[in-house]
């Protein structure tokens, strides 16, 4: 198994690389870890490093947000970048 510093390292440096060239990066992530049972050691593994990616990747966004029943729930703006704002329109429920 590759250490978990090489594996954030896979992952955050790509995604970095496109940042840097001020392009809009949309990453769309689960947050697993809430009423997670008790798993095999190598899956409670993954969902630590997941978690700790979740973080790394919030912590340099402009912008976060959780989705409860369709509904954005801003976490972190950042004051002078551009806030999503949701499409006008009927969602298709009435």
């Amino acid at each position: 198994d590759p250490p978990a510093a090489d594996i954030r390292a896979s992952v955050l440096t790509p995604l970095l690389s496109i940042a840097e060239k001020g392009s809009h990066l949309v990453i769309v992530t689960n947050q697993i870890s809430l009423g997670v049972p008790a798993y095999a050691p190598e899956t409670m593994r993954f969902i630590r490093l997941l978690e700790e990616l979740n973080c790394l990747i919030a912590e340099r966004a402009d912008y976060v947000a959780e989705i409860c029943c369709g509904i954005p729930l801003t976490v972190k703006a950042n004051p002078g970048g551009d806030i999503p704002r949701r499409r006008s329109g009927r969602s298709g429920l009435s």
